[in-house]
């Protein structure tokens, strides 16, 4: 079990649409070529190209395919090492509250800064 507020996922939706989206492009393929390799409906194709929802695993397992890149290392979470950071069990519980939502924050500054990319 990991503790929510020090987790990220490796890639996010918005980055696995993207890096599919440029290969696809980068290939010269079209949706419907695409759809047709993977014996699904250019929809679901359609869909993970233009991030028009949440991923499904179908559209995971064909990213994973397309961009050569395994399924658990897309799915994979990062997890902060804790005992990597000396002064956090020295901190008394107020002082790991700011600590956890300095964190939190710096997840957020994170993942806004993938999404501008």
């Amino acid at each position: 079990m990991y503790n929510i507020e020090n987790s990220r996922p490796k890639y996010t939706d918005y980055e696995i649409c993207n890096l599919f989206k440029k290969k696809r492009k980068d290939l010269d393929l079209g949706i419907s070529e695409v759809a047709k390799h993977y014996n699904t409906d250019e929809t679901i194709i359609s869909f993970l190209d233009e991030f028009k929802s949440n991923l499904s695993l179908e559209m995971i397992e064909i990213a994973s395919d397309f961009l050569s890149i395994e399924f658990n290392e897309l799915t994979d979470i990062l997890v902060d090492d804790d005992l990597k950071i000396s002064a956090r069990g020295a901190l008394d519980e107020g002082s790991m509250v700011v600590f956890d939502t300095a964190n939190n924050i710096f997840n957020k500054l994170i993942h806004q800064i993938r999404m501008s990319n």
